[in-house]
């Protein structure tokens, strides 16, 4: 099975002793009339049905596939139940793109009649989602989502059904800037041209110059972008100690195959991205070394969660990776544990398990305590991690 082509479903029988999986094509995955995914077949309880918006086309699909193997796998753990009710999950595709961002979060609330969604992937998606979530009263869950817009507009004195739990940029920032700060003595920034990049760049900058780092430049890009060597000059031109990159897996091998080929030597930091990787590793096996010293900071790294990452690399054949871990860890966790709380109290409804969500507080999981602040934001361990021989080298977890 090409693992970044398909993804597997389970369906619990009643009598919850054996998980049967198939394999169904990436492509029904995506359509808009596709049906629910059953996880569970249940006798007594009706199901909960949770949405899933997020990227399962374009260029980098592989990320709403990874948060469906995340999701998939922390299900299966609970066997398919919690609290007593099956759980079903429905998926919308984004394309990470706003505009298509909104039709897929009304598709969930209004065709699937979800209780709960899970998304919506890119910054710039959810912000554009968050509206809608007011107005049909359905909370959300992100992870992956980064821009601090999110958190600003989102709890109290704003949107009240907006929840993150994944690091904002701001709080990767005021952990990530003493540190580079250390060894750098000028900086340029190249990001994604979108809320997540910019906001990325944004939160930084300011720390960085506060620490005395002289900030060189800035170019942003769009994704998929195919030659960057523009950019690169502009870079080499600037002759900064250090390069500062926002992006994910697919764009950094693009960025850093040119990087090489024009024979740049400046250190990179990974600043809000997804490069330290097995994932990247997988996508370039006859370039070993291609990220080899880049130093990086994000919501998860390799070898914080070594049960949860065997049985992930177990269960699909491939490496987790940030974007897989973290919704892993939400069902596993803040899903399950809303569920159990709105169970407790009654009936499972869209404005119970926001009130569970906002109620929540959970003192153990493998990155950490989660429970959710005033704007709704959860804070996690952070990992700065190396690529040190081939193999991820955690540096220090971060506690705030």
């Amino acid at each position: 099975m090409n693992k970044h082509k398909f993804w597997s479903i389970c369906i619990l029988t009643g009598t919850i002793l054996a998980l049967i999986t198939s394999c169904v094509p990436q492509q029904s995955i995506q359509s808009e009339d596709e049906k629910a995914v059953d996880v569970s077949i249940a006798e007594e309880k009706e199901p909960i049905r949770i949405g899933v918006a997020a990227s399962f086309s374009g260029p980098i699909a592989y990320v709403g596939e990874g948060y469906m193997m995340g999701a998939t796998l922390a299900l299966e753990e609970l066997g398919g139940k919690i609290a007593g009710y099956p759980i079903q999950f429905y998926t919308a595709d984004n394309a990470c793109n706003p505009e298509q961002a909104t039709s897929a979060i009304r598709k969930l609330v209004d065709v699937d009649e979800v209780h709960l969604i899970l998304g919506s992937g890119c910054s710039s998606c959810t912000l554009a989602s968050m509206p809608l979530l007011e107005e049909n009263k359905v909370a959300q869950i992100t992870g992956g989502s980064t821009a601090p817009e999110i958190s600003e507009m989102a709890g109290i004195g704003g949107n009240i059904w907006e929840f993150r739990v994944n690091a904002s940029s701001t709080v990767m920032a005021e952990a990530y800037a003493p540190y580079i700060a250390k060894n750098e003595k000028s900086v340029f920034f190249m990001a994604f041209n979108d809320d997540y990049g910019r906001g990325a760049v944004d939160a930084i900058k300011p720390l960085l110059q506060a620490e005395g780092v002289e900030i060189l430049g800035e170019e942003y890009f769009e994704r998929g972008t195919s030659d960057v060597r523009p950019i690169l000059l502009k870079i080499k031109e600037a002759n900064p100690s250090a390069l500062l990159l926002t992006t994910t897996e697919s764009d950094a091998i693009t960025i850093l195959r040119q990087f090489k080929e024009l024979g740049l030597s400046i250190k990179i930091y990974g600043y809000n991205s997804t490069i330290v990787t097995g994932l990247f590793t997988e996508m370039t096996p006859d370039e070993p070394g291609l990220n080899e010293g880049i130093l990086e900071i994000t919501w998860w790294a390799q070898g914080m969660t070594p049960e949860m990452e065997e049985a992930f690399l177990s269960r699909w054949g491939t490496e987790a990776s940030p974007h897989r871990a973290i919704y892993y860890f939400i069902v596993r966790y803040v899903v399950k544990e809303a569920i159990e709380l709105a169970a407790q109290r009654g009936e499972i409804t869209r404005e119970s398990l926001r009130d569970a969500l906002n109620d929540l507080s959970i003192e153990n999981t493998p990155i950490g305590p989660l429970e959710f602040d005033d704007n709704n934001q959860a804070h996690h361990w952070l990992p700065v991690y190396t690529m040190k021989d081939g193999v991820v080298e955690v540096i220090e977890i971060l506690k705030p």
